[in-house]
């Protein structure tokens, strides 16, 4: 990759599947990234981490006491937090743990 470009995942026919072999998870699977669709590119992403990490990652998630970073309802805007009620997910920032 370039020096100062951004990687973007290529698309390829809808349905092919790229093992990331190369890459092992927690519990040893191989990554794969199937094309779902082109424009906008939207893939499926599997084993990109495992039950024990997704359950650590939640249990962080919950216990972040930081306003900034902690799980809360979704915003709108670029600036403050504005609460949209077509919004309903959460989020949380998890940006100190090893997970």
């Amino acid at each position: 990759m370039p020096e100062n470009r951004l990687f973007v995942w290529p698309t390829f026919e809808i349905g092919h599947v790229a093992t990331l072999s190369h890459i092992k998870t927690e519990d040893n699977s191989n990554i794969t990234v199937t094309t779902l669709h082109n424009s906008p590119r939207i893939f499926r992403v599997e084993h990109f981490f495992s039950e024990n990490e997704a359950r650590k990652l939640i249990e962080r998630a919950v216990s972040i006491e930081d306003n900034d970073h902690k799980l809360k309802r979704s915003s709108t805007g670029i600036s403050g937090y504005n609460i949209d009620p077509t919004r309903t997910s959460e989020n949380a920032f998890d940006t100190a743990s090893e997970v």
